[in-house]
């Protein structure tokens, strides 16, 4: 418990520093590129930590943690040693008490209306996804029949672990090929087209019990992110002004804890409401994250923050 309490918290350090190395590193031109790579590599490396977990943890439990604390420290050797930020901007100390400092960091991103309505908009988008290993789980274990294909035996986890399994292989398989083919679109209309079938997907997915529609359903969803999700992290760079990239980046990093909380909240909901109620909530909350998101984006007139 201790050693998991004290990765969670050093993770919280990590991601903003590395999601602001990674905007010092993007310009107009390559930000597309950039973040359908940053998006491909993401669910690479999770296809590749997924398979190698299923093959070692329950023989070689050991060495696969091994193995992983020596990744962890040779990656952390060539961040030191290779990487040198492109833009320098450090934070003078303006009262004694850093959290002083700090309070009033992040006061000022909170003034920052269009950013605080993309994070609030992310949120809300994150939520309906990590449904799928709440709510979503659980209502496949209860409720699924199983079926049989080709003589094997499909369960509702079973269910669940196909779900994953096409979501990754999907995206690591098209999401670089969709990207170049995307560019020639408007951005605006082709964010709102992604959000829509995201939408469209994972309302589908939440009160499907036919194996061939829950399968129609993740791939619909994936695609939709597929389009969407890069879109929205190279528009989102426009919203963070260079000299507070730190502070606005570990900000950001809320939207996951505040999903994963909103996530978790559904199967309390869920005990209320029936499959398909759910996947009405499902489609409200999506739409109200894409509308924070579209008005944040493409609605609303930048304001200096001081």
């Amino acid at each position: 418990m201790t050693t998991f309490i004290l990765f969670t918290i050093f993770s919280a350090f990590r991601r903003p520093s590395m999601s602001a190395l990674v905007q010092d590193s993007a310009t107009d031109e390559n930000k597309k590129l950039l973040y359908r790579m940053d998006y491909w590599l993401i669910n690479l490396s999770l296809a590749i930590g997924a398979l190698l977990g299923g093959l070692f943890y329950s023989e070689h439990k050991s060495w696969l943690f091994f193995a992983s604390a020596m990744v962890a420290l040779i990656l952390s050797f060539l961040y030191m040693k290779y990487i040198e930020e492109t833009n320098s901007f450090i934070r003078k100390k303006e009262h004694n008490n850093v959290f002083v400092d700090l309070f009033i960091a992040y006061q000022t991103v909170v003034k920052d209306k269009r950013f605080v309505l993309m994070v609030i908009g992310t949120m809300f988008i994150a939520t309906v996804e990590l449904m799928t290993s709440t709510y979503v789980a659980v209502r496949l274990h209860k409720n699924f029949e199983t079926i049989y294909l080709f003589n094997f035996e499909i369960t509702g986890v079973r269910m669940f672990t196909i779900i994953n399994l096409v979501n990754t292989i999907t995206v690591v398989s098209f999401s670089l090929l969709i990207g170049k083919w995307l560019d020639k679109f408007k951005v605006s209309r082709i964010l709102g087209f992604g959000l829509l079938m995201y939408a469209i997907g994972y309302a589908v997915l939440t009160s499907a019990n036919m194996w061939w529609l829950i399968i129609i359903a993740i791939l619909i969803a994936t695609f939709g992110e597929m389009i969407f999700a890069p879109i929205k992290s190279a528009e989102m760079l426009t919203l963070i002004p260079k000299e507070k990239r730190g502070t606005y980046n570990t900000f950001s990093s809320f939207t996951f804890s505040g999903a994963q909380l909103l996530s978790n909240g559904s199967l309390i909901l869920g005990t209320y409401l029936n499959p398909y109620a759910m996947s009405v909530v499902v489609f409200v909350i999506v739409t109200i994250g894409a509308t924070l998101m579209m008005n944040s984006l493409f609605k609303m007139k930048k304001i200096n923050i001081t």
